[in-house]
């Protein structure tokens, strides 16, 4: 069973795991204001935007944002979050190494939050990973993860 698999009964309940003050986004904006503040007004990538928390909290705070994740009942449910707020935050099923082929114009700031790398099954994948994140960043741009 690969990893997206996993989260396809895990999504609908995945919120249930986190406090109202980590569903508002909150802690991760405040988390990423050293960084934020260094790069202005940031194009962000989430790629392991789950349910879109973190996306969508930045995207009410002003900044351009989209979202990828491996799992497609998450993005479902992030797509939804988004309707649900009137956001139009891009919401992708991408594979990070396949970053490149989807995210077409480079980014800031890459966040990879939580536990997200820690998915991945092995060395070689983790290394493949990150350099799909690196490639779709900018020179000069940031990462958080």
């Amino acid at each position: 069973m690969n990893s997206s698999d996993r989260y396809a009964a895990f999504a609908a309940d995945y919120e249930w795991l986190f406090s109202d003050a980590t569903l508002s986004g909150d802690p991760q904006i405040e988390d990423l204001k050293p960084i934020l503040a260094a790069l202005g007004k940031p194009h962000i990538l989430d790629c392991a935007c789950g349910t879109g928390l973190a996306a969508l909290a930045l995207a009410r705070s002003g900044y351009e944002v989209l979202g990828t994740d491996l799992s497609s009942n998450m993005v479902l449910r992030a797509r939804g979050h988004a309707a649900e707020q009137n956001l139009q935050v891009p919401f992708e099923v991408c594979a990070w190494e396949c970053l490149p082929a989807t995210i077409k114009k480079p980014v800031d700031l890459v966040i990879c939050s939580g536990n997200a790398l820690g998915h991945c099954r092995d060395e070689q994948e983790m290394l493949r990973s990150l350099r799909g994140m690196r490639a779709v960043l900018r020179e000069g741009g940031a990462a958080g993860c």
